[in-house]
Parts: C-alpha cells; structure tokens; sequence
C-alpha cells in the first residue's frame, strides 16, 4: 500500500500489508515505530480513506460490515481525518447551544506549601518504608 508519511516523507506508512499466516480473514499491517501513530490512523480509517483514492469500485475488497459502517463518512484531505455526518450534527448542535459556550476564569495563589528549589522531604529519605511513615519529631 503506497500511503507516504508525513513524518518521513521518504517513507510509506506500511512496510507490509498481507494475510497474517493460514488465514484467509486476518490482515497484519507492518509499519515502523517512527509512523506508528499515522499507520494507526489508517487503519481506522481506511475504507473512507481508499474509496477518497480510488474512488467506490475499492469498496467490493471489504466486506459488506465494513462499507456500512464507512457508509456515511469521508475522507478530509486537508485534515487528514474522516468526516461523518454525525461530526457535522454534533458541531451544529454545539454552534446552536449556548450551554456549550462558556469562558472560565483560573486563579492562582501562591502556595505556602510549595518549595521552590533545594530538597524535597522524599528526595532525603534513603529508605522506602520511611516514605510511608515519616520520621516525626518528638
């Protein structure tokens, strides 16, 4: 599958993409730990992702659970993502309800408690058991 990365330009996504061992109905996808994130990616999203490429005629490669549930998405090439009609009534519903719409306003004080720099109370315990029951002072 010739789906380069944008991590590694010089690299496709899948090193190998076949039939794990004696079985006709599970696919093993190979990648590199450097474009993992964007092979996951991918997979999830592959039936939007290849009817976006090659149009509807990839469609009859998976079966048909996999077109159903792909039936009402796309494939957003500027994002990079796919894109359902729930996503567009989910941001409607959010642009059209002012409860979702709020600003919240963060504080912070000085804590008395805070030490800044030197050696913290842990760092001086050589013991663990000490961490759970600290010396105190009689």
């Amino acid at each position: 599958m010739g789906i380069k990365s944008d991590k590694l330009p010089n690299w496709q996504v899948f090193h190998n993409v076949d039939f794990v061992y004696n079985s006709q109905d599970t696919i093993q996808f190979s990648f590199i730990p450097q474009v993992e994130e964007e092979a996951m990616m991918y997979i999830s999203a592959l039936v939007p992702y290849l009817k976006h490429c090659y149009g509807d005629w990839i469609l009859k490669h998976f079966t048909s659970a996999a077109v159903e549930r792909a039936k009402n998405t796309r494939w957003d090439e500027t994002k990079k993502q796919v894109w359902s009609e729930n996503d567009e009534q989910v941001n409607k519903m959010i642009d059209e309800d002012k409860e979702f719409h709020f600003q919240v306003q963060v504080q912070v004080a000085p804590d008395s408690n805070l030490q800044m720099g030197g050696v913290s109370s842990f760092e001086q315990d050589s013991d663990s058991v000490s961490r759970f029951h600290p010396k105190r002072d009689s």
